[in-house]
Protein backbone atom coordinates (compact mmCIF):
# COMPACT_ATOMS: atom_id res chain seq x y z
CA UNK A 1 0.00 0.00 0.00
CA UNK A 2 3.23 2.25 0.72
CA UNK A 3 4.37 1.36 -2.57
CA UNK A 4 1.61 2.11 -4.49
CA UNK A 5 1.01 6.23 -2.53
CA UNK A 6 5.02 6.57 -3.27
CA UNK A 7 4.43 5.68 -6.86
CA UNK A 8 1.27 7.58 -7.25
CA UNK A 9 3.27 10.84 -5.43
CA UNK A 10 5.97 10.52 -8.15
CA UNK A 11 3.57 10.19 -10.83
CA UNK A 12 1.37 13.08 -9.79
CA UNK A 13 5.06 15.37 -9.26
CA UNK A 14 5.75 14.41 -12.34
CA UNK A 15 2.52 15.39 -14.68
CA UNK A 16 2.54 18.82 -12.25
CA UNK A 17 5.94 19.38 -13.50
CA UNK A 18 5.44 18.91 -17.04
CA UNK A 19 2.20 20.89 -16.65
CA UNK A 20 4.02 23.91 -15.32
CA UNK A 21 6.75 23.83 -17.87
CA UNK A 22 4.20 23.46 -20.98
CA UNK A 23 2.22 26.71 -19.12
CA UNK A 24 5.88 28.86 -18.97
CA UNK A 25 6.77 27.59 -22.45
CA UNK A 26 3.44 28.49 -23.72
CA UNK A 27 3.68 32.15 -22.37
CA UNK A 28 6.93 33.00 -23.07
CA UNK A 29 6.59 31.64 -27.02
CA UNK A 30 3.56 34.08 -27.16
CA UNK A 31 5.26 36.83 -25.62
CA UNK A 32 8.32 36.06 -27.64
CA UNK A 33 6.15 36.39 -30.76
CA UNK A 34 4.76 39.76 -29.24
CA UNK A 35 7.53 41.58 -28.56
CA UNK A 36 9.28 40.35 -31.67
CA UNK A 37 5.79 41.43 -34.01
CA UNK A 38 5.87 38.04 -35.46
CA UNK A 39 3.12 36.09 -36.58
CA UNK A 40 3.06 32.11 -35.79
CA UNK A 41 3.97 31.08 -39.64
CA UNK A 42 6.73 33.92 -39.40
CA UNK A 43 7.83 32.50 -36.15
CA UNK A 44 7.76 29.17 -37.63
CA UNK A 45 9.34 29.75 -40.91
CA UNK A 46 12.31 31.18 -38.53
CA UNK A 47 12.59 28.39 -36.55
CA UNK A 48 11.48 25.75 -39.66
CA UNK A 49 8.46 23.58 -38.33
CA UNK A 50 5.28 23.69 -39.25
CA UNK A 51 2.89 26.99 -37.87
CA UNK A 52 0.41 24.19 -36.46
CA UNK A 53 3.54 23.22 -34.22
CA UNK A 54 3.49 27.34 -33.36
CA UNK A 55 -0.36 26.90 -32.13
CA UNK A 56 0.29 23.71 -30.02
CA UNK A 57 2.51 25.20 -28.12
CA UNK A 58 1.42 28.21 -27.69
CA UNK A 59 -1.91 26.41 -26.64
CA UNK A 60 -0.41 23.30 -24.10
CA UNK A 61 -1.39 20.79 -26.38
CA UNK A 62 2.02 19.97 -27.33
CA UNK A 63 5.36 20.35 -26.19
CA UNK A 64 8.38 21.24 -28.35
CA UNK A 65 11.20 19.17 -28.63
CA UNK A 66 14.84 20.32 -26.93
CA UNK A 67 16.81 20.95 -29.84
CA UNK A 68 13.87 23.59 -30.81
CA UNK A 69 13.46 25.37 -27.47
CA UNK A 70 17.53 25.35 -28.17
CA UNK A 71 16.60 26.86 -31.58
CA UNK A 72 14.26 29.50 -30.39
CA UNK A 73 16.64 30.35 -27.66
CA UNK A 74 19.81 31.00 -29.92
CA UNK A 75 17.73 33.03 -32.36
CA UNK A 76 16.13 35.45 -29.74
CA UNK A 77 19.61 35.55 -27.41
CA UNK A 78 17.71 34.11 -24.59
CA UNK A 79 18.68 31.74 -21.75
CA UNK A 80 16.80 28.81 -22.10
CA UNK A 81 16.82 28.24 -18.45
CA UNK A 82 14.53 31.51 -18.45
CA UNK A 83 12.59 30.20 -21.29
CA UNK A 84 11.46 27.05 -19.45
CA UNK A 85 11.28 28.65 -15.02
CA UNK A 86 10.75 32.27 -15.81
CA UNK A 87 7.38 34.27 -17.07
CA UNK A 88 9.48 36.50 -19.90
CA UNK A 89 9.28 40.04 -19.90
CA UNK A 90 9.68 42.47 -22.71
CA UNK A 91 12.97 43.53 -21.19
CA UNK A 92 14.35 39.97 -21.07
CA UNK A 93 13.19 39.72 -24.82
CA UNK A 94 15.09 42.67 -25.80
CA UNK A 95 18.23 42.16 -23.59
CA UNK A 96 17.29 44.73 -21.70
CA UNK A 97 18.72 45.15 -18.05
CA UNK A 98 18.44 48.09 -15.41
CA UNK A 99 21.97 47.13 -14.31
CA UNK A 100 23.33 47.76 -17.91
CA UNK A 101 21.46 51.53 -18.37
CA UNK A 102 22.84 52.78 -15.08
CA UNK A 103 19.95 54.48 -13.86
CA UNK A 104 19.96 57.54 -12.50
CA UNK A 105 16.19 57.89 -10.72
CA UNK A 106 12.96 56.59 -10.87
CA UNK A 107 10.47 59.09 -10.62
CA UNK A 108 7.71 56.82 -8.68
CA UNK A 109 4.47 59.12 -9.40
CA UNK A 110 5.02 58.48 -12.77
CA UNK A 111 6.63 55.19 -12.88
CA UNK A 112 9.31 56.64 -15.74
CA UNK A 113 12.76 55.55 -15.59
CA UNK A 114 15.74 58.36 -15.56
CA UNK A 115 18.66 57.17 -17.33
CA UNK A 116 22.01 59.38 -18.71
CA UNK A 117 22.08 60.42 -22.17
CA UNK A 118 24.82 58.05 -23.10
CA UNK A 119 23.08 55.42 -21.79
CA UNK A 120 19.72 56.25 -23.73
CA UNK A 121 21.55 56.78 -26.98
CA UNK A 122 23.13 53.52 -26.12
CA UNK A 123 19.44 51.85 -25.88
CA UNK A 124 17.99 53.55 -28.91
CA UNK A 125 20.83 52.52 -30.76
CA UNK A 126 20.03 49.07 -29.91
CA UNK A 127 16.11 49.38 -30.47
CA UNK A 128 16.75 50.65 -33.91
CA UNK A 129 19.18 47.47 -35.10
CA UNK A 130 16.94 45.13 -33.55
CA UNK A 131 14.17 46.75 -35.48
CA UNK A 132 16.10 46.42 -38.78
CA UNK A 133 17.06 43.27 -37.91
CA UNK A 134 13.29 42.91 -37.90
CA UNK A 135 13.10 44.14 -40.86
CA UNK A 136 15.48 42.18 -42.41
CA UNK A 137 14.24 38.94 -41.44
CA UNK A 138 10.55 39.60 -42.55
CA UNK A 139 11.84 40.06 -45.95
CA UNK A 140 13.73 37.18 -46.24
CA UNK A 141 10.49 35.29 -45.04
CA UNK A 142 8.00 37.01 -48.06
CA UNK A 143 11.21 35.59 -50.16
CA UNK A 144 11.10 32.36 -48.88
CA UNK A 145 6.88 32.03 -49.16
Amino acid sequence: MILVKIQFFFIYTNIFRKIVLMNKISKNLKKIRSVKSLSQSDLADIIGIGRHNIGAYEEGRATPKTETLIKIANIFSLELEKILTKDLTVNDILGFSLEKTNVLDTVKDSGQVIVNKTDMDSIIKKVTEMELELKDLKKMLRKLK
